[in-house]
């Protein structure tokens, strides 16, 4: 139960995706329609509770492309972050 609570927590308090903005207006991202293997008894609970899978998955894979990119940016610029280190 644990894990659908912090999955509606994050549909609940995230405000915005991360999206690239032409004349302030968001531009609408483009879809895929995608298989998903999912626990049976969660995807249940989270029926239950119309928990948007599209919007959770979204929302969580965008923080892991982010992370994925900061860790690579920080590996691939390691010696020059190093040469500024006190």
């Amino acid at each position: 139960m644990a894990c659908v609570e912090s999955l509606t927590e994050a549909v609940d308090t995230h405000t915005h995706a991360v999206m690239p903005y032409e004349n302030n207006l968001p531009m609408p991202a483009r879809k895929k329609t995608v298989n998903l293997t999912v626990d049976n008894a969660l995807l249940q609970k989270a029926s239950a509770m119309k928990i948007n899978l599209s919007q959770v998955l979204t929302i969580h894979l965008e923080e892991k492309v982010r992370e994925g990119r900061a860790k690579r940016w920080q590996e691939e610029n390691k010696d020059i972050l190093d040469g500024y280190s006190l």
